[in-house]
């Protein structure tokens, strides 16, 4: 056998049992690895410097809404950020009422929506009982929901001032603290007869409802002098308010000029 043939046949055998022995570490390993298999813990993820997120906006804005007891609304407001502004809403019948309030460096501050912003937003005067929500959102994020349900003392009564004079046959409601444009409307009472008189309240809220001679007879009933007249008024905003007084006539004119006479008498005497 030459050099060579020794040489392949060595070569060959070699071969042959580095085979042998990747078969069995295959083997081996295939069976070694039949471990049951569990999900991975991952404990913390580490993001590149441009993929960080920011910190979440303040959930510390807090309301507490309140009726002012003269048409309009309080809102205490808490937990903003210092100097930040907070945008107030009022939901008042489907009409969003707005307005803003800066927080003090406590981060409290008091918004107020007055019965003149209800009505310059469009939308009806505050009614008792009702349900108002409220919504605040600050500068940097904060939001807080509320909501107040208005007392009976919600509405702000009516100023009334009924007068009458016999010898004009006439009677007149004098209004105030109505809501600009709403009709007010007034029940006066004259000799057991009620007469019913109406008007819109102009810009100021204010209303002179005129009740004439014409009108009293149309109804069934004139003034009388010495007899009471009263008037029960409302208004479309659900406002009210009374006033009583006594007719005057001839005597109390003449008494009102005596006083003015009075006063022409000393004039003549100096």
């Amino acid at each position: 056998m030459s050099l060579d043939d020794v040489v392949s046949t060595e070569e060959k055998s070699s071969d042959q049992t580095r085979r042998k022995v990747l078969t069995a570490v295959v083997a081996g390993g295939a069976i070694g690895s039949t471990v049951p298999w569990t999900q991975p813990i991952i404990e913390s993820v580490m993001l590149p410097a441009h993929a960080q997120t920011t910190s979440p906006p303040s959930a510390g804005l807090f309301i507490a809404p309140l009726s002012n007891g003269a048409g309009g609304l309080d809102i205490p407001v808490s937990g903003a950020k210092p100097g930040e502004t907070v945008l107030i809403t009022a939901i008042i019948d489907g009409v969003e009422v707005t307005t803003t309030v800066v927080a003090d460096a406590d981060g409290n501050a008091t918004a107020s929506i007055s019965a003149t912003d209800i009505a310059k937003a469009g939308a009806p005067a505050l009614k008792d009982g009702e349900v108002v929500p409220v919504i605040a959102e600050s500068e940097s994020g904060g939001k807080a929901d509320g909501s107040v349900t208005l007392p009976e003392s919600a509405v702000a009564p009516l100023t009334v001032d009924v007068e009458a004079d016999a010898s004009t046959g006439s009677a007149s409601v004098t209004v105030s603290g109505a809501k600009p444009g709403e009709t007010v409307t007034a029940t006066v009472l004259i000799g057991g007869v009620e007469v019913v008189v109406s008007g819109k309240a102009d810009a100021d809220g204010n209303v002179t409802l005129a009740i004439t001679k014409t009108e009293l007879g149309a109804a069934g009933t004139s003034l009388k002098e010495g007899e009471p007249i009263s008037a029960n008024v409302s208004s479309d905003s659900g406002a009210t308010g009374t006033d009583s007084d006594t007719i005057r006539g001839a005597g109390g004119e003449t008494g009102e000029t005596g006083e003015t006479g009075e006063t022409g008498g000393s004039e003549s005497g100096r």
